[in-house]
Order: C-alpha cells, then structure tokens, then sequence
C-alpha cells in the first residue's frame, strides 16, 4: 500500500514520522518536470556515515530515478514454503505518473510479472535515512524498441507500463523528468549526470547500497571512444562500430564513471527556461529543468580511468517514444487503460484504430 493512502497508518507498525508529515503537509506539487531537490531546505539531506565516499546522493535528489528489480527464480521443494524474493537489476527513469523509460537489454527475455519498480528508492538495502517509503509497482506492459539488436545494441530502449500510476501530487521524493523534443541538441561539454547504485571502480562487486550520482559529458572524439572501447573489451569484432546517428559515448574518470549495475538510467541535463520553454508554464516554476539525453547501453567491463560508457541518445529516438504514448492519449493524457483493456472498452474512431496497428508494427511486446 502506498504511503500516502488513508489506510497506510492503520496497517502498518511504522507510520511516517512527524518530520515527515510536515513535509507532506506543505509540499505543494507544480506542474513542471524535470526538478532536481539538490537543496538541503528542499529535502533532508542525510550523511551516509563514510567520510571518504563521494557522490552520495541526497535523498530525493533525483526524484525520477527508479530501481527496477527482478523475482529471483525458485525450485519448489515439496512441503517448503517458498519466499518470494528481488534483486536490483537496472535503473530506470519515470517520465510519467504510469510511464518509465529503460533500456532494452534490461527486460528483454523477462516475464513482465517477474518485473516490480521501486520509486523514491534510495537506500537499496534499509530504510535508514529515507524520510518516505519507496512506491511499489508491478509492471503491466513491455514496450521494446522493434530495432533493438542484442549483439550491437542498437535501438537499446524499452518503455515500461506500470500496473497502475502513482499520485506525484503527494510524493515530494517521486517526480518524472522532462523528455526533450526532437529539436532539442545537447553540446558535447555540457555538464550531465548519471544515477545509479552500480559497482564501484575502488570498491568492486558490492555496488553501493546508497544511491549515487557523478557529472559526466559527451565525448566529441569517435576515434578516441572506439580506440578506448577497443582496448578495454578484448573480444569484440574489428567489425563493430558505433553508431554516431543514435550513439553517444562517455569516457570515465578518476570516480566519474558509469559502471555495472547502472544501465538503464538516465544521463540527465540541465536545461534553463529559454532553451526549454515547454518544461514547465507557471510563473514561480524553477530556472532550469532536467531533461533525458540518453539511456546508459553497455561499456567497458572495468570502470575508472580511460572506461568507456555507451549512451542511447533520447533525442534520436523521441519520435519512437510518441509512437507509443501518442494512441493513449500523448504523454500529458496517456490512459494506460487503452493498453490493458484492448480495443473493445471504448468505442474507437478509425484513426485510433490505425494509430494503434501502427504503433503495434512499430513495437515489440514481452511478456
């Protein structure tokens, strides 16, 4: 049950804490996208306790950041009560209130009823220092880019419905980001960010159980990138290329890097008002938004200095996005009912009809 439910208090042992329900009680929601609570008066920020580690977010920082998490597979033994148990499995990105963007590569081959989201996450393995619960979700629909090529990566994207939206306008620490119009360019230098609770390069395999983010920017050099990616992945063909019409590359740094556990996740980028004047049409709304640049794909097996991190660029495949959410409404109305029900819960003009035949040829669905 969701935090914010009149039941919530009743149900459970531990009710939101005084704090909390002040926060709740002044957050006032806006419509705008994309805003980034970097501000300790705008959310609590909490100290992780480790005086050497960087990056650590604050909570609620990026409100748009979900983990998406997988049911562990269980042989039944007879007589022996099986628990139901998940793992972190990739990021993802809420775009809006029933709608998240990942990569392709993450759900391809999984059950949809194996799928559950995780928004407001966090902490991944505790609660502690998180003012509101995480928002559970199943996930309804699958929607993979037809293009999509698991040897290449092409294509690597994949739109998630989930079972039923939630109410951003009582969730302080969930919120979407901003999707950029086709129109939209992002420069080479310009300073973006990823999220994620990947591997640590100084601290391998145990990940971080405390969400992280780290600034990064495109590289402009192809040769660079693909002499880089080369020679971190020894087994990949002479033959392989990037794709530079819907690829973007990331060099790592010394603590600034993608790294395993991070795909899915959004590279993020600022945008202020004039360069993005749809993010938000209120007069008291925020200077800048952060709008979806791309979709971490794959990199180098080692993260650090001289890795490599290929990015999905959003903006080459924003048409594919409204192709989706456009027979449902668009993204501003997208009645994810239209989805789940079928064609035969409403009447339909012959336009939504065509609309939606050629959003399936355009689409893969797993289930």
């Amino acid at each position: 049950m969701d935090y914010y439910d009149d039941r919530y208090g009743k149900l459970y042992a531990s009710p939101l804490s005084k704090f909390a329900k002040e926060v709740l009680q002044k957050y006032r929601h806006k419509d705008e996208c994309g805003v980034r609570y970097h501000s300790p008066k705008d959310m609590a920020r909490v100290s992780t306790g480790y005086i050497g580690d960087k990056g650590f977010t604050s909570f609620g920082e990026y409100p748009w950041h979900v983990a998406l998490l997988v049911r562990e597979r269980h042989h039944r033994l007879p007589f022996v009560r099986q628990l139901t148990t998940y793992r972190y499995h990739c990021g993802a990105t809420l775009i809006h209130p029933v709608l998240l963007l990942t990569a392709a590569h993450c759900v391809k081959g999984i059950k949809r009823n194996r799928l559950k989201a995780h928004l407001g996450e966090w902490n991944l393995y505790s609660t502690s220092g998180e003012l509101f619960p995480a928002v559970e979700r199943r996930i309804s629909k699958v929607f993979i880019h037809s293009g999509y090529n698991p040897a290449t990566f092409l294509n690597d994207i994949a739109l998630l419905q989930m079972n039923r939206p939630v109410d951003t306008t009582k969730t302080p620490h969930i919120a979407p980001a901003c999707l950029p119009k086709d129109s939209y360019k992002f420069k080479d230098d310009q300073k973006c960010f990823i999220v994620g609770w990947g591997d640590d390069a100084y601290k391998p395999i145990l990940g971080s159980n405390i969400l992280k983010a780290t600034s990064v920017t495109y590289s402009s050099e192809e040769e660079e990138c693909a002499d880089k990616l080369y020679a971190s992945i020894p087994h990949i063909s002479d033959e392989y290329t990037l794709d530079p019409d819907s690829q973007k590359c990331i060099v790592g740094g010394y603590g600034r890097d993608a790294c395993t556990g991070d795909g899915g996740g959004a590279v993020v980028c600022p945008l202020d008002n004039n360069e993005a004047p749809d993010a938000c049409h209120e007069h008291d709304c925020e200077d800048e938004h952060y709008f979806v640049a791309g979709i971490l794909s794959f990199g180098s097996p080692v993260c650090g200095e001289d890795s490599v991190t290929i990015v999905t660029d959003i903006v080459k495949k924003i048409n594919w996005i409204h192709t989706i959410i456009s027979p449902a409404g668009g993204l501003k109305n997208y009645n994810y009912q239209f989805y789940d029900k079928g064609p035969h819960y409403k009447k339909r003009t012959a336009t939504d009809q065509q609309s939606a035949n050629n959003t399936t040829t355009t689409t893969t669905t797993t289930s």
